[in-house]
């Protein structure tokens, strides 16, 4: 607490404050121990809660799931009466419609024959287009096929030609036999995603669960498939690391900076139905589920208050006993004070205490000196240490050939500046000097570094304020650029490329020209992987080096599932 600030009062109002702040911790102290209590058994009760809820979740979906499992290969076995009579195709598609008036959450159903031409569907959607190289055609060959959540671009078209969000669906499937055991097709059925989200909708009824309280369902790989923010990663919550580990239960998360207590459970399959390995997350506010705490919490700091109240007016009057002698002493001092020839303070007393403190103060008149030009030292001394680790700190964290970023200094700027924070569209170039050991051997390792320093200074001179340029070692260097999708970083390269092509360099000896290889590759957020953005980038600069150096190469991000 400031100094001057506490000259204002007097030591009997500071006593007194200082009781009611007593009073106060001890109030606060208690509150906390009931607080920790209250909020474990209640944090315990709420997990179960949460954790119940997304087992019931899961257990929905996957009797859901098993339920068209089950449908779609009964639907196999009856479709032979279907298919050995005549018209076969008319009344294949009449069976489809009739058996999607009946499961309204059927988004599509197709016949298709052995070799993955579509004969019939619904609506005549995809009737004679192949479906052989998809993924539930192929796979149902074999025997009943599910398959994970995914978006249709061509039945999407046809679902809706009027546009807007994209559907998406679930794929089952089953093989169709003849009455003599022979393949004569595949009966496929696209479902709607809806249902799920009408299911969450159902299990979040405000009666039943908090307020605020969110279900969310995951693939097997910890995005987002139902939800807030679809196709979010959520993997790096330990909750979805326990359950992605098949464990259930539930624990308290980060999410979105907010504070949340999270039950997770995995829908495994059931029965015959293996299962798509989803995972689904219950959320509820830690503010919300404490809610019943801080209004206990509340109570009890009003009657701290009170406590602290009287137990500083007591106080009070008790301090002013006890600071008289102390009063007396600071007039002596300040009578001292008035004049000038008086050196030392007088000896006073009337206590013990007072008499050690009339000493000390005496002591002190007479080392105030000394104590202030020590402390002017050490503030000095401080000022230089401060100075010179900042010093080290830079040098620790740039090349001093060409003074950009080293490796060390790269990824701690770019913790420091985009970890964490919303980022689209982030590009990394890796550039390598081409025949660098070629000018080295020829020219020497001087003519090599101002090489080095020069393409350097022309990589700084075409980046924008805010990318990111290190030497990671030789030469080669990595440029990081925020905001630059694939398409312009590659533009951004090759106008790099060039630049350095067309400069004479001026050494030692004499103008000299180099190319370089870049390779390019983008992502859209830095938390998917910096070193799996730059290994990408590495590779693609390798196939530039191969296929003949001085050109840019780029690595695509994987496709989605």
């Amino acid at each position: 607490m400031d100094k001057q600030f506490l000259e204002r009062f007097s030591l009997s109002v500071q006593i007194s404050a200082l009781t009611a702040v007593i009073i106060l911790v001890c109030s606060f102290a208690t509150i906390g121990l009931l607080n920790l209590r209250l909020s474990e058994r209640l944090e315990a009760r709420i997990g179960e809660r949460l954790s119940g809820l997304a087992h019931e979740m899961a257990e929905r979906l996957d009797q859901d799931m098993f339920d068209v499992y089950s449908q779609v290969q009964t639907f196999a076995r009856l479709d032979p009466y279907v298919a050995e009579s005549s018209a076969r195709e008319a009344k294949r598609r009449q069976w489809m419609a009739d058996l999607q008036r009946s499961f309204p959450r059927y988004a599509w159903i197709g016949f298709a024959r052995p070799d993955g031409i579509i004969e019939a569907s619904t609506g005549k959607m995809l009737e004679g287009q192949s479906v052989a190289e998809r993924p539930w055609f192929k796979a149902a060959l074999k025997g009943p096929f599910a398959g994970d959540l995914h978006e249709a671009l061509l039945l999407n078209r046809l679902l809706r030609p009027d546009g807007g969000e994209p559907l998406r669906f679930v794929d089952v499937a089953a093989p169709i036999y003849d009455t003599r055991g022979t393949l004569v097709g595949v009966i496929g059925v696209h479902l709607y995603w809806s249902w799920a989200e009408q299911m969450r909708k159902a299990l979040l009824v405000p009666q039943r669960i908090f307020p605020g309280t969110d279900i969310r369902v995951l693939d097997g790989t910890g995005r987002v498939l139902l939800g807030p923010n679809i196709g979010e990663a959520m993997d790096h919550l330990p909750a979805v690391q326990a359950a992605l580990r098949g464990e259930t239960g539930a624990r308290r998360e980060t999410v979105e900076s907010s504070e949340w207590l999270v039950g997770y459970d995995s829908a495994n399959g059931y029965r015959d139905y293996p299962g798509l390995g989803w995972r689904v997350l219950t959320m509820t506010p830690m503010e919300i589920a404490y809610a019943p705490i801080r209004e206990i919490e509340g109570g009890l700091l009003l009657l701290g208050t009170i406590a602290a109240l009287i137990g500083s007016g007591i106080s009070y009057l008790v301090a002013r006993r006890l600071t008289a002698p102390l009063n007396r002493l600071a007039e002596d001092a300040r009578r001292s004070s008035d004049r000038p020839e008086t050196a030392f303070l007088s000896r006073s007393g009337g206590s013990r205490e007072v008499v050690r403190l009339s000493q000390a103060l005496r002591a002190l008149v007479r080392r105030i000196g000394t104590y202030e030009q020590d402390l002017a030292t050490v503030s000095a001394e401080a000022s230089a240490l401060a100075e010179h680790n900042s010093v080290l700190k830079e040098m620790a964290q740039t090349d001093p050939l060409t003074g950009l970023l080293n490796r060390r200094g790269f990824f701690e700027a770019v913790e420091a500046r985009f970890v964490g924070k919303p980022q689209t569209d982030l590009s990394v170039l890796v550039l390598d000097i081409d025949r660098f050991k070629a000018i080295n051997d020829t020219h020497g390792h001087g003519v090599g570094d101002t090489v080095i320093q020069a393409v350097a200074r022309l990589c700084r001179q075409q980046c924008r304020e805010g990318d990111l340029v290190a030497r990671f070692g030789g030469e080669e260097f990595v440029l990081l650029l925020p905001g630059c999708p694939g398409p312009a970083a590659v533009a951004f390269a090759g106008r790099l490329r060039q630049r350095i092509a067309d400069q004479r360099i001026e050494t030692q000896t004499s103008p000299i020209g180099v190319t370089v290889s870049i390779g390019v590759a983008w992502g859209q957020d830095i938390s998917e992987g910096l070193n799996e953005a730059i290994d990408r980038a590495d590779r693609a600069l390798y196939r530039a080096k191969v296929n003949g150096r001085n050109r840019v190469e780029a690595r695509l991000p994987s496709p989605a599932a």
